[in-house]
């Protein structure tokens, strides 16, 4: 199952997803850890934004959750 959101929040493309059950995890769109080259040329946009969730994903703003 795949869900795609849009929203007016101004999340500046973070958002957080729990993956293990336990933690949420922040996530930033089109951003790699310091494993990957710098700068890092993306062939697969889409593909490399792909996160597994295990229950819930959440954006904040600041203002609204």
């Amino acid at each position: 199952v795949i869900f795609r959101y849009d929203s007016d929040l101004a999340s500046n493309k973070t958002f957080y997803t729990d993956s293990n059950g336990r933690e949420m995890l922040e996530r930033v769109v089109d951003k790699r850890g310091p494993s990957y080259p710098d700068p890092y040329l993306m062939s697969e946009p889409i593909a490399s934004n792909y996160y597994p969730i295990t229950q819930l994903a959440s954006i904040d703003d600041g203002d609204v959750e």
